[in-house]
């Protein structure tokens, strides 16, 4: 099960990766992913996963594209 602390880090996970967060969720995420390795490898997980995509952009259609980052989206934020 996981802690109080991975549900808040994992549904602010890809604004994080985005470079979109603040610079306190920042510290706080840095932070707490250097003390959990399930969260960490989420992260590594998803870092590449949105890295992926970065380099389908240019091939995809809008269409496509927008809901590949709605269900990213969700899966960002939908972790209980």
């Amino acid at each position: 099960m996981f802690s109080l602390r991975c549900w808040w880090v994992r549904r602010r996970l890809q604004p994080f990766l985005d470079g979109e967060a603040s610079p306190r969720v920042v510290t706080l995420i840095t932070s707490h992913l250097k003390t959990c390795i399930r969260c960490e490898f989420d992260a590594a997980t998803l870092s590449r996963v949105i890295e992926q995509l970065r380099q389908l952009r240019s091939d995809m259609d809008p269409a496509t594209l927008a809901t590949l980052d709605a269900a990213v989206r969700r899966l960002t934020t939908d972790v209980q």
